[in-house]
């Protein structure tokens, strides 16, 4: 008798084991189910971002080359002058501009760095281009025309935007450069007779940053002899910064400026591009490039 209740005890205990085994093969199958739900929402997320990514992707890159076709397809063409160009954004797009127009007695040549980069300072660039090429329509005087920039680009742009700017004025008449400058890091006259190097002191306000300057553009006449370089830039390139945490401006700009006297405008852009990126060791840029040398020949 006793075995016989021992017996039903075990079959029992036996019958309750298969029992959770039971419940947990479902609880696992509804653990599974929840599981595979969840993957299946985050590959619909997952796919949904990689469309997104390329529809973002290929929206940049037809913004970029959209903002590419604002600037000349070739350099400007002045005897006597020849004029050399590079442009690099740190993004797909950036908010660095260049631009010139030619008239029956010479050419208007205009270098700008809107503030900050990516598609806001792209949309100003454009802005920018419209309203140089009106504005060059009533004045090609270097102050004027810096003067009705501004008070358009005040009125246009949003409120604590800005855009550094240089306007130059080259004639066949005349044998000096006219050049203005609303903010952009002074320019460098490369002398190739004297073996020098010379820093032009031309302050202004960017433009679009007041109604009014406080303090009037500045007119300066620069006299360049054959061999002789004048480089103008945006200050993507002083701020790059070496793996000791100095920058490009500090110390190397002005020694490799004084090394390269007697060299052409192209010589000298390419060089301090590439020694740029070398001092940069590889790390993206901070800002965008934007150089512009004109020999005298």
């Amino acid at each position: 008798m006793i075995d016989t209740i021992a017996l039903k005890e075990e079959k029992s205990g036996t019958l309750l084991s298969e029992n959770e085994e039971g419940e947990a093969i479902d609880a696992l199958k509804r653990r599974l189910k929840r599981k595979s739900q969840a993957f299946r929402k985050l590959l619909a997320k997952h796919r949904g971002v990689a469309r997104r990514y390329l529809l973002q992707k290929h929206a940049l890159e037809r913004a970029a080359r959209i903002q590419q076709s604002l600037l000349p397809v070739r350099p400007p063409s002045l005897h006597g002058y020849r004029f050399s160009h590079f442009y690099r954004p740190c993004e797909a797009v950036g908010g660095d501009f260049y631009d010139f127009v030619e008239r029956e007695d010479g050419i208007v040549v205009i270098l700008s760095d809107v503030i900050g980069h990516g598609f806001e300072a792209a949309l100003a660039t454009m802005l920018m281009k419209e309203i140089f090429e009106e504005s060059v329509e009533v004045t090609t005087a270097p102050i004027e025309l810096l003067a009705k920039m501004n008070a358009r680009l005040h009125r246009a742009l949003p409120e604590g935007m800005f855009a550094a700017t240089a306007v130059l004025k080259l004639s066949w008449r005349c044998p000096n450069v006219q050049f203005s400058n609303a903010g952009l890091p002074y320019p460098y006259v490369l002398r190739a007779v004297q073996r020098r190097v010379d820093q032009i002191d031309v302050a202004g306000f960017p433009l679009g940053l007041f109604q009014e300057p406080a303090v009037p553009f500045q007119l300066r006449a620069l006299c360049l002899v054959p061999g002789d370089v004048l480089l103008l830039s945006s200050d993507g390139i002083s701020t790059v910064a070496g793996t000791r945490g100095d920058f490009f401006e500090d110390d190397r700009l002005p020694r490799l400026l004084s090394d390269l006297v007697g060299r052409t405008g192209e010589e000298v852009i390419e060089t301090l591009t590439a020694e740029a990126r070398r001092f940069g060791d590889g790390v993206p840029l901070p800002d965008d490039l934007n150089l512009l040398a004109i020999t005298r020949e």
